[in-house]
Parts: C-alpha cells; structure tokens; sequence
C-alpha cells in the first residue's frame, strides 16, 4: 500500500512539474509577443518620426502640375 501512495505521490509532483513548465513556456511566450508588438510600434513611431509629413497649402494636382511646369529638360530624337 506505501508503495502505491509514494507512485500516486510522484505522479502529482510530476503532473505539477509538467503544469508549471507549460505555464511558464506560455508565460515566455507572451512576453515575447509583447516584445516584438512593442518593437514594432517603436519601429514605426520611429519611421513617421524621421519621415514626417508633407505639408503644402496645394493640393496633390497642383503640386504635380507646379513639378512638371518646373521641369527643364528638352525632348530628345530618338531613332527607333
């Protein structure tokens, strides 16, 4: 009978053991997740940082059309 009370013993212990690596496998994992998200938002809060915004009174047509009227080039012959 002892030897029956020390294997159910040894199996709960076990059974814990096995419980809390499970546990603090999932724990590191979520710390991780929460590593590479907060990673993630500091890379982008560091790009639109460092690209900023474009501000213009024009809008998108006419800021086009002032960069091609602003062009200097001339049309070149080309032999096809």
């Amino acid at each position: 009978m002892e030897n029956i009370h020390s294997i159910k013993t040894d199996l709960i212990a076990w059974i814990q053991h096995v419980n809390q690596m499970q546990i603090l496998q999932r724990m590191l994992a979520i710390k991780q997740e929460q590593q590479t998200a907060s990673d993630d938002t500091k890379r982008e809060s560091l790009f639109f940082s460092l690209a900023g915004a474009w501000e213009t009174p024009e809008n998108g047509d006419e800021l086009a059309s002032l960069l091609y009227e602003a062009r200097q080039d001339t049309p070149r012959e080309v032999m096809l």
